[in-house]
Order: structure tokens, then sequence, then C-alpha cells
């Protein structure tokens, strides 16, 4: 719940910081950080989400916490780890629907999203009728197949930017684009920026 996370540290404001900035050395809140990051893990892979991709935000986390030479990047690092956990979850529950079958083919998306995915070849895998993969997965998601697998690699080509220095074909190479070009192309009809001017705003690394 995003916008419940963001009204509850709101309403808490700065209580915990003050509190931690009056009690705790630099060594010592950099420790309860630490704390932080992997409670928010262990809480966020209850829900299902992949392992390797906390894993990575983790270990992002982690070491800049450890890089972190002030209390107020401390904070900082906190509240946004949090909140990306938190997203992580929310990707992660709000793509279930009430078909068990759909809900299959979502998953074989999300564990092979590296993969040059076709109809044909997920309909195989799972033992599912191509056409009726068609007609449910547009009713069940209200998009159709092809959109929400383009719309997946973009998602993970997102975290690559944010959370690597992977180059562009790099990226466009491992989520299996024809070409860096056609990456391109669909990152910035589904975002609205090409991946260059999005990460600008949202990478972290440095």
């Amino acid at each position: 719940d995003m916008d419940g996370l963001g009204d509850l540290l709101n309403n808490l404001g700065n209580i915990p910081y003050q509190e931690a900035t009056e009690q705790y050395s630099l060594k010592d809140f950099k420790l309860i950080a630490f704390g932080s990051i992997f409670a928010a893990e262990n809480t966020a892979a209850k829900s299902g989400v992949s392992a390797s991709d906390l894993t990575r935000i983790k270990q992002f986390y982690l070491g800049r916490i450890d890089a972190s030479r002030s209390l107020d990047d401390l904070h900082q690092l906190i509240i946004s780890a949090i909140f990306e956990f938190t997203k992580c979850v929310k990707e992660h529950l709000a793509e279930k629907t009430n078909n068990p079958v759909i809900n299959r083919v979502i998953h074989y998306i999300k564990v092979n999203i590296n993969m040059k995915l076709l109809a044909e070849d997920i309909a195989n895998a799972l033992r599912i009728n191509q056409h009726y993969l068609f007609i449910k997965f547009k009713q069940e998601t209200g998009k159709t197949l092809t959109q929400f697998i383009n719309e997946e690699k973009i998602k993970k080509a997102c975290y690559y930017l944010m959370f690597t220095d992977k180059s562009l074909l790099e990226i466009a190479t491992y989520l299996s684009f024809s070409s860096q070009s056609y990456f391109q192309t669909i990152f910035k009809k589904i975002k609205g920026q090409t991946p260059t001017e999005w990460r600008k705003i949202n990478a972290y690394t440095k």
C-alpha cells in the first residue's frame, strides 16, 4: 500500500529519526539501517516477489548505507528502500487474477522475462490452447499478451537502468529485444521517455 505507507511516514514525521540522532552514533545508526533493509526484504519475500530482484535491491542499499557519512543520508536511504521494496510487492500482487491458468502464464512470463517470449511457445510450455490463451488473457488482465510481455520487459529494463550501469545494448540483449533501437522504441512508447532520459532522472548509480 504505497499511499498508506506515505501517510504513515507523514503522520510519524521525523520522530523516530530525531530520537535516533539524539541516542545513536553514525555507526550505531548504520546498524539500524542495515536491520531495516533486511526486515523489509524479509517482509517483501513473504508475498512471493522474486528473490533475485529483492537481493539486488538489498545489495544496492546496503552498499549505499555502508558508504554513507551522515545521519541525514541514512534516514533518506531507509525511507527510499522501504518504498522500493513496497513497490515490488505492489506490482507483484497487482498482477494476479482470479484465473489460475492465466496466473500460471503471468508467472511463466516473469520467470522467463529475459527470453524471447512468443505466444506459441508459452502455450506449448504450459499446455494451453493458443486461442484460449489470447482470449482469456485479454479478458482477465485487460491487456493483450504482447502488451503485457512488453510492459514486463520494460519494468525489468527500468530495474537495470536504475540499479546498474549496464548499457542500453546490454539491457536490450539480455531482455531478448531484436535490436537496441526496437528496445528504445518500445520503452518510449510505454514510459513516454527514452531509456537514457529515464535513467538520468531515476538512476541511483553514480
